[in-house]
């Protein structure tokens, strides 16, 4: 039995109606995908089907054969048109709708075939089936479970539910029937729910856990002097970001929102906060991603004088205050403490409301003017893009937009298949955002991990969500 040590409860064990980037290492050990990806650059691979494209609105996907889920239902064209279907028409609940915003409808056209037919091309869907709105669950027990499914899930996945205690712990078992022959080479997962960062670091050199997520980079080097740690930190998608609820004063005044992107002194709140082993960020994408815009990188350099500026013109000589939504922990608190400041010497004064649910209460309360949170990143670019400011996503607190073209923008990102073309697209879509200041970027973060030295089989990916496929314990 691998024993992780999780920073966050998670908010859902449904992957169609989670709000929160920490939830997916407890997903992708319940829940196949139709689609896989590479670890190393999230290029989509097949998973529970392959796919293909015979015309440019028309997405076909083939099942394999004899797969079946925990509850012994078969996951066939009609188990998946289900999910498809309900991942589109959930409703408010759905944080998967814009997603699927691409798909007009669906259908089987065969036992192990499903048709998805579009609205308009999207040579995204690969990548965006890979994440959560891929994510299959039996119809049978969604229909048995009702609105509790979120506490009952039901997979295809190498391992299988057994119990959620509220903030201590998610235990899963071997999934004895899974279709990769072999696998998993693990009895079982059990997630220690640690929300204090230092408790499980040492819960992992203590050996009371064999594995941990999101090590702080504070963390490291003590961790690294036992023996019997191993430390695996690689890029990933993850942005420190500040975002905006633009849809009130005084945030839907554009100089506002550019006034606190110049005022963030992005390299120093790199340094400090991650220890070196991030970078600066200028956008969603990391340098890494193939779609990462050079010249978009340039813009919004610290400019305190700016800032102020931009202020006064905006009628805020004297300043103004905001309320900052933040995670509670001390991590996020050391990361506040810096954006505040910053944004203190240009006039800018932040009181913090800090709570456990940070996401449900910027966007489903609307509480707040400004959220600093981490945006874990989604397999295609695009999917960031649609999901945090498409005007009807379930992110866009605002409940609108500045930026009146913003999904034909988002759009022209996913209507062809050559890269090449959607790296001109994202370039234009980045130039939009960055001039309407949408959000401010911080800085982009490592996924640093901390593994006892019996953990075999680890693969790290770009998507920065730890995945345990192939892991095993050394006895």
């Amino acid at each position: 039995m691998l024993r992780v040590s999780a920073y966050l409860n998670p908010s859902t064990l449904d992957p169609f109606t989670g709000r929160s980037g920490a939830d997916h290492p407890y997903l992708f050990a319940l829940y196949d995908t139709l689609v896989d990806f590479e670890p190393s650059t999230l290029k989509p691979r097949p998973g529970l089907a392959s796919w293909s494209f015979p015309d440019p609105k028309i997405m076909v996907l083939e099942l394999r054969p004899a797969i079946h889920f925990h509850d012994g239902t078969p996951c066939d064209a009609d188990a998946v048109r289900v999910n498809i279907e309900r991942a589109r028409m959930v409703g408010t609940r759905s944080t998967v709708t814009a997603d699927l915003d691409s798909v007009a409808s669906s259908e089987t056209g065969g036992p192990l075939k499903v048709v998805l037919h579009l609205k308009y091309p999207n040579s995204a869907l690969p990548a965006i089936l890979s994440d959560r709105a891929g994510m299959m669950m039996s119809p049978t027990a969604q229909a048995t479970a009702g609105d509790d499914f979120d506490r009952r899930p039901c997979g295809t996945g190498q391992l299988k539910f057994v119990s959620w205690a509220d903030g201590d712990r998610v235990i899963m078992t071997r999934n004895d029937e899974y279709w990769k022959k072999g696998e998993p080479y693990l009895d079982g997962i059990t997630f220690r729910v640690i929300t204090d960062y230092t408790a499980g670091a040492h819960s992992v050199e203590a050996g009371e856990n064999d594995f941990m997520w999101n090590v702080p980079p504070r963390l490291i080097a003590a961790m690294k002097s036992n023996r019997n740690v191993k430390i695996v930190g690689y890029p990933s998608t993850r942005v420190m970001n500040i975002f905006f609820n633009y849809g009130r004063p005084p945030l839907n005044d554009v100089r506002v929102r550019q006034a606190i992107n110049y005022a963030i002194d992005r390299v120093g709140f790199t340094r400090v906060t991650t220890e070196g082993t991030g970078q600066v960020a200028s956008s969603l994408a990391p340098a890494e991603y193939w779609a990462f815009d050079k010249e978009g990188a340039k813009r919004y350099p610290y400019d305190a004088e700016k800032a102020k500026a931009l202020l006064k013109d905006a009628g805020y000589e004297k300043g103004l205050n905001l309320t900052m939504v933040v995670l509670p922990d001390a991590e996020y608190r050391r990361r506040a403490d810096i954006a505040m400041d910053n944004l203190n010497k240009v006039g800018i004064n932040v009181t913090l409301m800090p709570v456990q649910q940070a996401t449900h209460t910027f966007n489903n309360e609307k509480k707040g003017d400004i959220f600093l949170v981490v945006w874990t990143g989604r397999p295609d670019l695009s999917q960031s893009y649609f999901a945090l400011f498409s005007k009807d996503s379930y992110y866009n607190a605002s409940g609108t937009t500045p930026i009146d073209n913003i999904d034909e923008l988002i759009s022209a990102t996913t209507a062809s298949e050559d890269l090449n073309v959607r790296k001109v697209a994202f370039a234009k879509l980045m130039q939009a955002e960055r001039d309407a200041a949408l959000f401010a970027p911080l800085c982009t973060e490592q996924m640093i991990c901390a593994l006892r030295s019996n953990v075999k089989g680890f693969v790290p990916n770009l998507l920065g969500k730890p995945k345990f496929d192939g892991v095993f314990l050394d006895t």
